[in-house]
């Protein structure tokens, strides 16, 4: 949709300088994403969905706070839906752990 307004209008499409845009693609997707991969390996995966599941909530607060955006109802509701998927699923992994203990005969 904007590239034809870009063009009517004479706006440059194409960056003089791509530092900015190979810094953000260098620290964001290569650095980030391949850290995410790396951790796959090597932490447990609820740690992993842990991480992915804050990541928009986050975001969404940093935006709030540094830079004054509105946040909706929905987008509380939205953080408030992670919130409970994270105790959820805290409690089947306690739950979990809880069906593998061996019980104890009583003496």
């Amino acid at each position: 949709m904007l590239l034809p307004a870009a063009l009517a209008v004479g706006d440059r499409i194409i960056p003089a300088d791509w530092t900015g845009l190979f810094a953000l693609a260098l620290c964001s997707q290569v650095v980030g994403q391949g850290l995410l991969v790396y951790a796959l390996g090597h932490v447990p995966p609820l740690v992993v969905g842990v991480a992915m599941l804050t990541q928009p909530a986050l975001s969404a607060l940093l935006g709030w706070i540094y830079y004054g955006e509105a946040l909706t109802p929905r987008d509380w509701t939205g953080a408030a839906m992670i919130v409970v998927a994270l105790i959820l699923v805290r409690l089947k992994q306690r739950g979990d752990a809880n069906l593998h203990e061996p019980a104890v005969a009583p003496s």
